[in-house]
């Protein structure tokens, strides 16, 4: 049966929030402590307001909104014209850094929605909502379910996400509609210049 609309979207909301309390804190792809882990390129700044997931070996789950910035390569997705990416493929892989040599954090299903921020040479710099990200239960503070106002941050936070991905959208449809106007420039001036060419020929 489908889900009544208000219980998918209380479904959707983060149960429990968190405020960072470290100066800046790497996200974390795994719950490990090796000296070196690896990490996303979006760190996170002091009293940044997350969602908080799982405990696990010392570490917390934090969900980003549109999920933390990863790379998936271009062979593996498909563009539409408007500039909307989704992947190509069984189990695409999402990874921290636009390397093939770098292990994948996660495998995306085929004709996964891909939250494209930038480009990378062969790769498209993205987010994808429920991918896990990981940091030091000491580097967060859970707050009180009732605090309204860390809602309202989280929500701050996730527009100011989906505005980065709009941005780029724009700036493409922009572009196309640069690219349309200057073709129906150079047609209108060759139409003008066959037509005197025409009337010379008289």
């Amino acid at each position: 049966p489908a889900v009544p609309a208000t219980q998918e979207a209380a479904a959707k909301q983060p149960v429990a929030f968190g405020r960072v309390v470290a100066d800046k804190v790497m996200l974390r792809c795994w719950p490990s402590a090796v000296a070196m882990p690896p990490v996303y390129e979006d760190p996170l700044a002091k009293d940044q307001v997350v969602a908080l997931g799982r405990s696990e070996n010392g570490f917390r789950s934090v969900i980003v909104p549109l999920g933390p910035l990863g790379y998936v390569s271009k062979r593996f997705a498909e563009a539409s014209a408007d500039g909307r990416v989704k992947t190509k493929g069984t189990k695409v892989s999402f990874r921290f850094k636009p390397r093939s040599t770098e292990p994948p954090v996660a495998q995306l299903e085929d004709g996964t929605t891909l939250h494209v921020v930038g480009e990378q040479d062969d790769w498209y710099q993205v987010r994808v909502p429920g991918i896990e990200a990981w940091v030091a239960e000491a580097e967060v503070q859970a707050v009180d379910a009732t605090d309204g106002a860390a809602a309202k941050a989280y929500e701050e936070w996730r527009g100011r996400q989906l505005g980065e991905v709009q941005a780029r959208l724009d700036a493409i449809a922009a572009k196309a509609a640069r690219e349309a106007k200057d073709a129906q420039d150079i047609a209108q001036v060759r139409q003008v210049a066959e037509a005197f060419q025409a009337e010379m020929r008289k």
